[in-house]
């Protein structure tokens, strides 16, 4: 039996088994394993058997729980961004004025991303590659954050906290680029440095612009 034959025939018992209950917890294994594989040798290179091993189950076991390698990327996206855009609206909440608001939610992108190299590696160079994933599942993620984003400059234009005369589309994006911009440059410095280092340099200069001089 050659390799091709293996895979297609543990890719059909997999199909076999995908009604019967899952656990939780081994899906998470994979998935975290996904991240590591994929953000270190890349998506393209990345080999199922590799994201097998280091989840510690059989590579049977994956297509249990994803159709394939795709899916498993789409996946690790579309949830790990979910749950952080809650995670940042929780905790936006928690802020008094739109001013601070805006603050923690940079901050927040900046230390969610610290704490998970692989995953930002991930975020900022490998899922970008995929057109699909581009096309149908970034733009309506992204632009959940950006709402979030818009959302509290309007508040701080009503405010007064905020200039009047801003545009928030274009101010929302501005902000969103920059903070990506140098999430980008941290991921794939030569140097080693912490993330979070450039947080106040970074809200020196972007929102002393937004900022209402006669507040």
């Amino acid at each position: 039996m050659n390799e091709y034959s293996f895979k297609s025939k543990t890719r059909r018992c997999a199909i076999k088994k995908r009604g019967r209950k899952k656990s939780p917890e081994k899906r998470r294994n994979i998935t975290q394993a996904a991240i590591t594989v994929f953000s270190r040798v890349g998506y393209h290179k990345a080999r199922i058997k590799d994201i097998a091993k280091i989840s510690g189950v059989a590579e049977g076991t994956i297509y249990i729980y994803f159709k394939n390698k795709e899916d498993l990327l789409i996946s690790i996206f579309k949830e790990k961004t979910r749950e952080t855009i809650e995670f940042f609206k929780s905790e936006v909440q928690k802020e008094a004025t739109p001013l601070d608001k805006l603050k923690r939610l940079i901050s927040l992108h900046l230390e969610t991303f610290e704490k998970e190299k692989d995953l930002a590696r991930l975020y900022q160079l490998e899922l970008r590659q995929s057109v699909r994933l581009t096309k149908e599942y970034f733009k309506v993620e992204h632009k959940e954050y950006l709402d979030l984003m818009g959302e509290i400059i309007k508040e701080g234009k009503e405010q007064g906290v905020f200039r009047k005369d801003i545009n928030e589309s274009i101010v929302k994006r501005v902000i969103f680029g920059a903070v990506d911009e140098v999430i980008t440059t941290w991921v794939v410095s030569s140097k080693e440095y912490d993330l979070t280092s450039v947080y106040e340099p970074l809200t020196d200069v972007l929102l002393k612009g937004l900022l209402n001089p006669e507040k």
